[in-house]
């Protein structure tokens, strides 16, 4: 992952200036602060353009945490029955995030690069969600 990191920032610093990111967005968590800061520093970018968002942090599992499937059926029978009759898109398991939720917070984010940023390249680092 770093070497792929650097490797976009290069890829960035041989654009155009024109062409090159100017603002950069990322999850507060460390992985993803951390990919950012290599292509920022492979880019030769100053790292106080580097904007965490705790909207770009990956879905909250709650309960579901580190479960598969078959954990949870296995562990919370009645979430694992309530997963299968609301569906997974909607069904907020305790302590975490539906996937609805997580499409409300990152719509949050596109508002704010409509609002903020509609001028600017931006970059942002997130995770798998």
């Amino acid at each position: 992952g770093e070497h792929q990191a650097d490797a976009l920032g290069q890829w960035f610093a041989a654009m155009p200036d024109g062409a090159r990111p100017q603002v950069f967005l990322c999850s507060p968590y460390v992985r993803a602060r951390q990919t950012l800061e290599h292509v920022v520093d492979a880019l030769g970018a100053d790292r106080r353009c580097i904007v965490q968002d705790e909207r770009l942090r990956e879905r909250e599992f709650g309960i579901f945490d580190g479960l598969t499937r078959l954990g949870v059926e296995d562990r919370y029978p009645d979430q694992a029955r309530a997963l299968t009759t609301i569906g997974k898109f909607y069904h907020r398991p305790p302590g975490g995030e539906s996937w609805c939720d997580v499409i409300l917070r990152l719509r949050s984010v596109m508002d704010t690069l409509a609002l903020e940023y509609r001028h600017c390249r931006v970059l942002i680092v997130a995770h798998q969600v």
